[in-house]
């Protein structure tokens, strides 16, 4: 996934990664999003897409719509950001779940024509307090089984640690409309994509 923003008041991406990888990235032109476009998957490989007052982009269209819900109510970049992470754990729990870790770069808009400091906040998996280097040895030699499948595989999460600490920082946004759209897609269900379902049943 790539996108290139040439005249931009402001942009964020976020990298949270767990047992896969996806990447959000919100770039906002103007204070609001006016439109959103379904894209079909072959057509997504043939066509860009432009917009002129903002753009959410996620593996997802619910969690990337409700993203850009969050900037047309007057939502910064954060909040659109840390809103459709939230989402992509109900919607694509298999690999953005609250289970994993991330990164976030958040580089906020210049001001008076002076470049601002980006941030980074750091919110991977960590090992868990009782792990030992030979966790995953087995008659002296590494054991992949173990150290891929299983309780041992696990990292302590930072998921929810990290989204929740960009949101206090820097989003505008009460974590509660936050987390309204991903409590309700949790309790009334969501639309099953291909890749999901093929997901589920290889597990």
């Amino acid at each position: 996934m790539s996108l290139t923003l040439l005249r931009h008041k402001f942009a964020l991406s976020l990298f949270p990664l767990s047992c896969s990888s996806y990447a959000i990235f919100i770039l906002i032109l103007m204070p609001q999003v006016q439109a959103s476009v379904q894209i079909g998957p072959q057509e997504s490989v043939r066509f860009a897409r432009e917009g002129t007052r903002g753009m959410v982009v996620a593996d997802d269209q619910q969690a990337a719509e409700w993203g850009a819900t969050l900037l047309r109510k007057g939502g910064n970049a954060i909040d659109a950001a840390v809103a459709t992470g939230f989402a992509l754990a109900v919607t694509r729990p298999h690999y953005a779940a609250l289970g994993g870790g991330g990164f976030l770069v958040f580089c906020p808009a210049p001001r008076n024509g002076q470049p601002k400091q980006c941030q980074v906040i750091d919110f991977r998996e960590k090992a868990p307090a009782l792990a030992h280097r030979d966790m995953y040895l087995r008659n002296g030699k590494a054991d992949t089984q173990v150290s891929q499948n299983g309780a041992l595989a696990s990292g302590v999460p930072g998921v929810t640690a990290g989204l929740l600490l960009a949101l206090e920082k820097y989003g505008t946004r009460p974590r509660k409309e936050i987390l309204a759209e991903p409590i309700r897609l949790a309790r009334k269900g969501i639309r099953f994509s291909t890749n999901t379902e093929q997901a589920l049943r290889s597990r």
